[in-house]
């Protein structure tokens, strides 16, 4: 959004956008600089050109800051000692947001329906992203959709609040049971937008698409010109919600899903497995994963005892299905054996947790630990290895049809069975709607993909069409 501000701004505005920026710099300055005489910050060092790196002077627990009617607390937690701490795993176990993940879920999903406006769904949906690590999605919003001018407030306020807390939240709606014109609006209305933390997920099978084709050759003109995703959830293979954050994709099970009644913290910490790094290593993905269940389950123990506290800030919101997650980046189908070997990485984790349950039972303790596998997104870290593989475009319907591009698609559906509600994403541009339909409906009709997206961003760098994207961000 910044880039395109400059692209339209002439010398002038450029000018004062700079001084007025280097004024908000000193102010900032002389604000963290008073609260270092305070002692409620120090300087932890510097960078670069001697800029200063500031660092909570609390060692752990809480301040509190009055002033006048003005009260604020500051809260620093202990971190949690887990086997991530072995140097051996530094590079092949990544954490996410290892600071905050023993004391908040990392995902919230919220039933639309339980609440009798847009404007309160938003509201419950913004309270929920300051509770989480990851995520919060708001599901089966197409009964909620109102006028464009509430649409508009809703949504921007969305986005001001995920730039804030550095967060990702899925707005999700049910084709076959939206109001079509409005569902149109309300693409419309995003796009407008432009949001660069809100995705939008339609929940579809192939018999809804082929209902509502119009509907989708409608909203498809919005998302190919914002550069949006177009996110398709496959109501025939996973009938419970998909939602993705900087992770990736969370997706709770049917069953669990099913007894939520206003919202449900569906997914508690993330560690992923650099494939990558422990291939080329040496490193067993069944001894990372058994390492990552260790983690998380130290994890899961200690967030039980702020479970009291969210409860009082999330009314009404379950934490009776909070899954771990082990996630797996940056792995190459092609590579001989590799697929048995996650599947052996997945099995050790299931049979961990397994285990940690029997155990709970035995003691009379209605205590839930369940893992969950997925691939990651490459945003979730810094430190994870660079992409080996490469993404891949589909030009036409014929680009489906290819031999060597039906071959990976059958690899993918198999590691789809091994994740939960993986995602598997193609690039497409300068398509007819019609076109794009067309395609799904060949998609979800063949393969059992759960979550389906179609990016209309431009595609950068040495891209091979006959190769495909398989699992992460990419």
């Amino acid at each position: 959004m910044a880039e395109r501000l400059l692209a339209n701004a002439n010398r002038k505005e450029i000018r004062e956008g700079r001084t007025r920026k280097a004024r908000l710099h000193r102010l900032l300055l002389y604000h963290l600089n008073n609260l270092v005489d305070e002692g409620l910050l120090h300087i932890d060092g510097t960078q670069g050109k001697g800029e200063k790196l500031f660092a909570l002077a609390v060692k752990e627990g809480e301040v509190e800051i009055t002033s006048g009617k003005k009260r604020v607390v500051i809260r620093k937690t202990a971190r949690v000692t887990t086997p991530l701490d072995d140097p051996r795993m530094h590079g092949l176990l990544h954490a996410y947001r290892e600071q905050g993940w023993a004391h908040a879920p990392g995902a919230v999903f919220l039933r639309a329906e339980a609440y009798p406006s847009l404007r309160e769904a938003t509201d419950a949906l913004v309270r929920a992203l300051t509770c989480v690590t990851d995520t919060a999605a708001l599901i089966g919003v197409q009964k909620l959709l109102a006028g464009h001018d509430e649409m508009e407030e809703s949504l921007a306020r969305i986005e001001r609040t995920c730039t804030q807390e550095g967060h990702r939240v899925t707005v999700t709606a049910a084709l076959s049971a939206a109001d079509e014109e409005r569902l149109v609006r309300f693409v419309r209305t995003l796009s407008e937008l432009r949001p660069t933390h809100i995705e939008f997920v339609i929940e579809a099978s192939a018999k809804d698409v082929r209902a509502h084709a119009a509907v989708l050759t409608g909203i498809l003109p919005f998302l190919e010109q914002a550069e949006l995703k177009l996110h398709l959830k496959n109501n025939a293979i996973h009938e419970a919600p998909i939602a993705y954050g900087d992770t990736g994709t969370y997706a709770p099970k049917e069953t669990d899903w099913r007894t939520v009644r206003v919202g449900a913290a569906v997914g508690g910490a993330t560690v992923a497995i650099d494939v990558f790094r422990a291939r080329t290593q040496g490193a067993r993905l069944r001894e990372l994963a058994r390492t990552a269940s260790q983690a998380l389950f130290i994890v899961g123990r200690e967030r039980r005892r702020e479970l009291g506290r969210l409860a009082q800030r999330l009314p009404g919101v379950s934490f009776a299905h909070m899954d771990e997650y082990v996630r797996f980046w940056n792995y190459d189908w092609r590579e001989e054996g590799l697929l048995d070997e996650i599947r052996a990485a997945v099995e050790a984790a299931q049979e961990f947790s397994a285990r940690q349950e029997r155990v709970y039972r035995a003691c009379g303790m209605p205590v839930r630990f369940r893992l969950v596998a997925t691939g990651a997104l490459a945003k979730m870290s810094g430190a994870l290895s660079a992409r080996q593989y490469r993404k891949m475009m589909v030009r036409s319907y014929a680009t489906l049809q290819e031999e060597s591009f039906v071959a990976q698609l059958r690899v993918r559906e198999e590691l789809c069975r091994i994740f939960a509600g993986d995602r598997v994403r193609f690039f497409r541009s300068e398509a007819r709607p019609d076109e794009v339909v067309r395609e799904l409906l060949y998609l979800l009709g063949t393969y059992a993909l759960p979550f389906v997206t179609y990016d209309f961003s431009e595609l950068r760098g040495n891209v091979k069409l006959t190769e495909y994207l398989r699992g992460g961000e990419q």
